[in-house]
């Protein structure tokens, strides 16, 4: 078998790659892009192409071994990178690519009319229900299965032709759930609540895909509510979790083009973000220098169960893991966020021997700033604090003199995006935590 080798400069670029998400472009020795393709983490992939040659697929490894220059873009999300990438593809028609070239009509996503809706893709003219719901056109096939992908992980549906005489393969993975071929064994109000339960599903992802996502957003946060006021945890903790999801997959996402004009794009932002945010604050602070190291704090819980905490570290405005630290809350009973943050900030800040933050952000209003006020004092020190209030995103600054500064900026400002998008990673890092828990308390009850 012959093997296909790797030149040395395409080895010492794949090395430079960095661990973030992006879209790289293999050109060959003429300069004609012969394969683009995206990553969670630039570096794995890319790492892949070098390791071993010999374990390639036979195109793969003639498609590396005739690559001259490889460049990445970074994106900010997964989503963005598969987005630049399709657009890449369809400009540069690569060779190596072949399978992803899509040359056929849009497609589009429908909705059936029976009474267990089907949720398919579908092209134009191949559109026969009048009475099913139709969303679209999508211009990338691959868009169209991404965000079914998304959503059936959510809200999930069923796909199968028909109604079978037993639950189908999806429903064994949480895709289809209730399953149609399931509901119809029962009777009686068993049936109706589950046909109930499916069909608001689909109700949810027509809803979602007509653009109200926000009001579905808060029908779930009020039946969150319901359901820990009713101890009932579990369920709390599953529509909790669809909410973290459709707030994730409702972010706008950035233009391809933008990302090309920009190969830095996430850094120049964070540069940007970092600068115009320690403008609008460092008048409270005596401090001058903008700081590098900054860390970010949240609590997650459901009603004062199984509470966590986390801490995230962003270096130059960018996320920087090795500094992300988890907490389990040991002191505080009941729902008590404000205890619970000031236990966390007192026990990060008694490690003498890890670096200091010149920004600490903490998720919350005055009490959770005042509660990371006394455990900063506590232990003597004196680093610039401010929250940021989740209801109208103000961001709460407690000023040298001990008073309370209140600021709202724009929804457009660079500033406000800098302490949204580290507040968040810290609600994305305490919520993942919180849910690991969860999950692990409930296999152990199960195997009792």
């Amino acid at each position: 078998m012959y093997i296909w080798l790797v030149k040395d400069k395409i080895k010492t670029l794949v090395r430079e790659a960095p661990r973030s998400p992006g879209v790289y472009i293999f050109k060959n020795d003429m300069g004609d892009v012969i394969y683009v393709g995206k990553a969670k983490d630039l570096a794995i992939r890319l790492s892949s192409y070098i390791a071993n040659p010999a374990s390639l697929l036979p195109k793969v490894a003639k498609m590396v071994h005739e690559a001259d220059s490889l460049d990445f873009f970074l994106t900010e999300s997964e989503l963005e990178a598969l987005l630049l990438e399709a657009k890449l593809i369809r400009q540069n028609q690569p060779w190596y690519n072949s399978q992803a070239k899509d040359d056929k009509q849009p497609l589009y996503i429908q909705i059936s009319s029976d009474i267990f809706p089907k949720i398919t893709t579908i092209r134009r003219q191949d559109i026969t229900d009048k009475k099913a719901a139709c969303f679209g056109p999508f211009p990338s096939s691959k868009t169209v299965f991404i965000v079914l992908k998304m959503l059936r992980k959510i809200f999930p549906f069923c796909s199968q032709a028909k109604i079978g005489t037993r639950p189908c393969f999806y429903n064994h993975l949480g895709l289809c759930r209730p399953c149609p071929s399931q509901i119809i064994k029962y009777e009686g109000q068993e049936r109706i609540r589950l046909t109930r339960q499916y069909r608001q599903n689909i109700f949810k992802i027509k809803k979602i895909l007509s653009g109200d996502l926000r009001r579905i957003i808060k029908d779930l946060e009020l039946e969150m509510k319901i359901a820990s006021k009713k101890e009932h945890f579990e369920e709390a903790s599953e529509i909790k979790n669809k909410i973290e999801r459709l707030k994730y997959i409702a972010q706008k996402p950035t233009s391809p083009d933008l990302f090309l004009a920009h190969p830095n794009l996430p850094g120049e932002r964070a540069a940007e973000g970092i600068l115009a945010f320690w403008h609008r604050v460092s008048p409270h602070f005596f401090v001058g220098e903008v700081p590098r190291l900054a860390e970010a704090y949240d609590i997650s819980n459901i009603s004062g169960k199984l509470a966590v905490g986390s801490q995230v570290t962003f270096l130059d405005g960018q996320a920087f893991k090795k500094g992300y630290k988890r907490y389990k809350i040991r002191n505080q009973q009941g729902p008590n966020d404000v205890g619970m943050m000031g236990e966390m900030l007192q026990r990060r800040f008694k490690h003498k021997d890890w670096e200091l933050p010149g920004l600490v952000l903490v998720d919350g209003g005055r009490q959770q700033v005042m509660a990371a006020q006394k455990a900063l004092r506590r232990e003597r020190l004196n680093i610039p604090l401010v929250g940021l209030a989740k209801r109208e995103e103000t961001i709460i600054i407690y000023k040298d003199n001990g008073e309370f500064e209140e600021m709202k900026l724009k929804r457009n400002d660079p500033a406000l995006h800098f302490v949204q998008r580290i507040r968040d990673e810290a609600h994305r890092f305490a919520q993942s935590y919180h849910h690991l828990l969860m999950r692990n308390r409930l296999k152990k009850i199960d195997e009792s």
